[in-house]
């Protein structure tokens, strides 16, 4: 009888472990769009900024201990945001996704690439 029950009990913990990894899997984080960024607190968008700067910091440091060129968004932040300060950057995309409504569900960071951080490093 215990024997059984042992066994009953591995087995259910067994099947709890693999399912795991699908609940995690739906409980993925979605990407931060316009109309969530629109939706956002001023003090939540400039953690945001805080947060997007502190790892493009980290990643230059790295770049430059290992010797290698930070990726090309690193590279082209710093071009772009370089001497801005957060409340700057909050404003202007502010201002994008106000002017441009249509596009409520792009990506922040596809916005940022691709209207500031692209053209200021023609």
């Amino acid at each position: 009888m215990m024997a059984r029950l042992y066994k009953l009990l591995v087995a259910m913990v067994l099947v709890c472990g693999l399912a795991l990894p699908a609940v995690a899997a739906q409980t993925s984080v979605p990407d931060l769009t316009g109309r969530h960024w629109m939706q956002s607190t001023l003090n939540e968008k400039l953690a945001f900024l805080y947060g997007a700067s502190n790892v493009i910091a980290v990643e230059q440091v790295i770049a430059q201990k290992r010797g290698v060129e930070p990726s090309p968004f690193v590279s082209g932040w710093i071009k772009a945001f370089g001497n801005t300060n957060w409340t700057k950057i909050q404003k202007e995309l502010d201002a994008w996704y106000a002017t441009h409504p249509a596009d409520a569900n792009r990506d922040v960071f596809e916005v940022l690439w691709t209207q500031f951080i692209v053209p200021a490093n023609k």
